[in-house]
């Protein structure tokens, strides 16, 4: 498998001076779908333009709007169980279930409350056949994955829940209160996994967003009210474990290494490759982080989201937030191995192999 790996990685190389095409994608889809990266394109805003991007590696061919129709407004995450996409759109209020093989449309699962109202889903993620979603309304979503439906909610008791993960039996999720600006929310709800039931609250730093799990522990980022500097902290068995102070925008986790990288508030896309892409010893988080670019990155505009898979590390880039987007491709000690185009605003990646 890594032998196979490398010699993709090198076809990719070759390929690389090449301009990357679109291609019809029913034409695409007929003939087979290859092995590839699905790539979440958030679209701008509320406008009805979110969809997926499909990178061939055999082709080295970016194939947008692979997902007929589009997937609506404000695709915001996206995760895999059992070879399905699972799409989260907030203005849309619905997460769309596709398959991976085909990427044709499962199910639309809607998020909304008794009285239809839009509970603005936010993020997913997964344990033992179910689907759990977080939503602005202030609960989580459970959604059977065998029959794609609503089973059960779960008030969180905090205000505009982001990040979600799973581990050690408890569900973590971060209450960013983002939109009551500036009294932000500062807390992590914790909900035990089999009752699906709240069990307490952690204080963190203001305006916690991104929440991921890696080996058994939880680690937050909160951005505060943006122009301060961002705090990480770590959270194991439903405790508090480390808080740190670092210039942080996003981060994924490759073996003992947290990578992030860091865009200055002040960055615009007019002020090219402004950021920092550098990662942790997370057995010592206080130690200097080891540098791989500082504005180094030919052509990178801005910096929006990470996501290793497998050796690769994707840096996504949303350009002028309103055009297509990028992916950079990086290994583990930051070489660029390649690029592609995206549609507008590129977030999550998730690898599809034959």
């Amino acid at each position: 498998m890594k032998t196979n790996k490398l010699i993709l990685l090198i076809s990719i190389l070759v390929l690389f001076s090449s301009c990357f095409k679109d291609e019809d994608v029913e034409k695409r889809k007929n003939n087979g779908i290859t092995s590839g990266l699905y790539v979440l394109c958030e679209g701008t805003g509320s406008d009805n333009n979110s969809t997926l991007t499909f990178f061939d590696f055999k082709d080295s061919v970016s194939i947008n709007d692979f997902f007929s129709g589009g997937l609506g407004k404000n695709a915001n995450d996206m995760i895999k169980l059992d070879n399905k996409l699972y799409i989260v759109v907030t203005e849309s209020a619905c997460v769309w279930v596709v398959d991976m093989k085909t990427g044709q449309q499962i199910a639309r699962i809607s998020i909304t409350d008794n009285d239809g109202n839009n509970r603005k889903p936010r993020h997913l993620t997964s344990y033992d056949g179910y689907v759990y979603v977080s939503c602005w309304d202030g609960n989580v979503v459970k959604i059977n994955s065998s029959t794609n439906t609503i089973v059960s909610t779960c008030a969180v008791q905090g205000r505009y829940p982001e990040g979600i993960a799973v581990a050690n039996g408890k569900i973590y999720v971060a209450n960013s209160g983002g939109l009551d600006f500036p009294n932000y929310d500062k807390t992590v709800s914790v909900i035990d996994l089999n009752s699906f039931s709240f069990e307490k609250n952690l204080t963190v730093m203001e305006n916690p967003q991104t929440l991921k799990a890696h080996n058994g522990k939880v680690y937050v980022l909160s951005t505060g009210n943006y122009m301060t500097t961002p705090q990480l902290t770590v959270i194991k068995n439903a405790e508090i474990e480390q808080t740190i102070s670092i210039n942080m925008a996003d981060f994924d986790f490759w073996q003992d290494r947290l990578y992030f990288f860091y865009t200055s508030p002040y960055a615009s896309p007019t002020t090219n490759n402004d950021f920092n892409f550098a990662y942790l010893d997370i057995n010592n988080l206080n130690a200097t982080p080891t540098v791989l670019h500082q504005k180094t990155l030919p052509n990178m505009m801005m910096p929006y989201h990470i996501n290793i898979i497998n050796n690769t590390v994707f840096v996504t880039d949303a350009k002028n937030f309103t055009n297509s987007g990028e992916v950079f491709a990086l290994t583990t000690e930051g070489e660029l191995l390649y690029r592609f185009s995206t549609l507008i605003n590129p977030s999550k990646i998730i690898e599809k192999l034959d």
